[in-house]
């Protein structure tokens, strides 16, 4: 596991941040594999599987703030992951993020049900992941970012911190 320094701000690019946006997050639903797009209503399977639960979220364990570790690193953090979702008693199931541009592989990933923020703000922390998705039933689904996330918006702010673009850690 990864973590992260309070102090330590994560800087994500522009480029990244659209990178997870335009990500196709597959989920292996009952009767075959949905897909979840940020900014795009979520499929009506997900939804009705949702209830009686209001959130969703996709989290990965996969390559920690977006650097690529081996495929056999990456599958013993996704069973790291899996274990602690299961050990907070969240439903999940189970999918990959697919890259729409296919410049990177897919990596596998969990739909966890109605996981609190503190949760979700944890395994971030633990699994260095920027950002996870958040679908709240009938609602777009949108970026979680890592509870100490900075947007770089170019090389001369890399620095700075844009607070505009930070998610409150609650």
């Amino acid at each position: 596991m990864t973590t992260t320094d309070k102090d330590e701000l994560i800087r994500i690019s522009p480029e990244l941040i659209a990178a997870y946006e335009a990500t196709h997050y597959e989920v292996e639903a009952p009767g075959g594999k949905e897909v979840i797009r940020i900014g795009h209503p979520v499929p009506e399977v997900i939804q009705a599987l949702m209830l009686p639960w209001d959130k969703l979220a996709v989290v990965t364990a996969f390559n920690p703030f977006s650097i690529p570790l081996s495929k056999e690193e990456n599958l013993r953090r996704h069973e790291v992951l899996r274990g602690v979702v299961e050990a907070a008693g969240r439903r999940m199931l189970f999918g990959e993020g697919r890259d729409a541009a296919g410049k990177w592989d897919s990596e596998t990933s969990i739909a966890i049900f109605d996981a609190t923020d503190d949760e979700l703000d944890d395994w971030m922390l633990a699994f260095g992941q920027n950002a996870i998705v958040v679908a709240t039933r009938g609602g777009l689904p949108e970026l979680r970012l890592h509870p100490y996330a900075a947007l770089v918006t170019s090389d001369a702010h890399a620095g700075e911190r844009d607070d505009q673009g930070l998610r409150s850690h609650e």
